[in-house]
């Protein structure tokens, strides 16, 4: 056994044969992640505004074009936060017949819990029987441009990171390196 290593020791400088080092440019994984960031958001922008035109499409429907149903409550959920000791809201399915057809659909605008077989009344579209609302709600709410706030603001930060990505310096700093003769083989 000879007193020498084998090796690279604490003091080497690292040389993967055929493939030089690894330089990681931190300029350009940060303006990566910047246009990761940034696509995600425009996912969001365009997921919150079809859901907004969506909610606003139902309301106007049910407005213009609704027709007042009875229904008879079948079923009423407690949904609770996160932890499951709070109830937050309820949901609840009623059936109802439109058009002398039944029907059994989630009722939109519960706000608390009703008992199996109270009657309410509702609204339902012809065209749309799944399009179900109590009556009150229908006649509370409207289509609003309020519902695109989120998607204005999702949109907005949206654009700023695509500003800063074309706006960024995009010179890069030479590497020092040394001469060919310091790598080991």
């Amino acid at each position: 056994m000879s007193g020498t290593p084998e090796g690279p020791t604490p003091g080497d400088r690292i040389y993967i044969r055929a493939g030089g080092g690894v330089d990681i440019e931190p300029r350009r994984v940060l303006r990566f992640l910047i246009a990761a960031c940034m696509l995600a958001l425009l996912a969001i922008t365009i997921v919150l505004t079809v859901s907004a035109a969506t909610h606003n499409s139902r309301q106007t429907e049910l407005q213009q074009h609704g027709v007042p149903v009875e229904v008879t409550v079948t079923q009423c959920v407690a949904f609770g936060s996160g932890i499951g000791q709070t109830v937050v809201g309820y949901s609840c399915r009623g059936a109802y017949a439109l058009g002398g057809h039944p029907y059994n659909d989630v009722i939109a605008g519960i706000r608390g819990f009703h008992p199996v077989g109270q009657k309410l009344q509702a609204v339902a579209v012809p065209s749309d029987p799944g399009l179900l609302s109590l009556a009150d709600a229908v006649a509370k709410k409207h289509s609003s441009w309020t519902s695109y706030i989120p998607p204005i603001i999702v949109g907005a930060v949206t654009v700023a990171l695509a500003l800063s990505l074309i706006l960024w310096p995009k010179g890069r700093q030479p590497v020092e390196t040394g001469p060919a003769s310091d790598l080991v083989d």
